[in-house]
């Protein structure tokens, strides 16, 4: 809990953590749907609301994520159930396994690469920004490139 101005504040990643943990218990293997987190507000009204957040804002003031978890692992999960939850696991194994097949160099790039992407996927962007797949798409693609150029 912070204070601006002269609103408190109730909002810390654990809270967020906490909701959506609430929801995926919810609808464990179905999810709540493509996109979800940033309608669920309105979807989930009986959701537990943090006491700090009860005493100083209301329960309608409080929205239930903001926009989304922020945790790539998450969302998938609460968007798209226990097979959501899944895919990023084989996701990264597809993507890893031909790295086992480079020169050294070229492997340790490749996964400094994989995990220097799954820091921005587990603390940061929505899932489902365009932007951001866009931009791992085509840094795949591209090391696609260099690589068959090297051999």
């Amino acid at each position: 809990m912070r204070t601006v101005g002269r609103e408190t504040v109730c909002r810390a990643p654990a809270i967020d953590l906490d909701l959506c943990r609430w929801l995926i218990e919810q609808r464990p293997w179905t999810g709540w749907g493509l996109d979800a987190a940033r309608r669920l507000g309105a979807v989930a009204p009986d959701a537990p609301v943090p006491s700090c957040a009860q005493s100083t804002l209301g329960r309608d003031t409080v929205p239930l994520l903001p926009l989304h978890p922020h945790n790539g692992a998450l969302q998938l999960w609460l968007e798209l159930g226990l097979g959501g939850a899944a895919l990023l696991p084989a996701l990264l194994l597809v993507l890893a396994r031909p790295l086992g097949r480079l020169p050294r160099i070229e492997r340790a790039t490749g996964v400094a690469a994989l995990a220097g992407a799954s820091v921005p996927l587990l603390v940061s962007f929505g899932l489902w920004q365009g932007w951001w797949l866009s931009a791992l798409a085509l840094f795949w693609g591209l090391s696609l490139v260099f690589l068959a150029r090297r051999s």
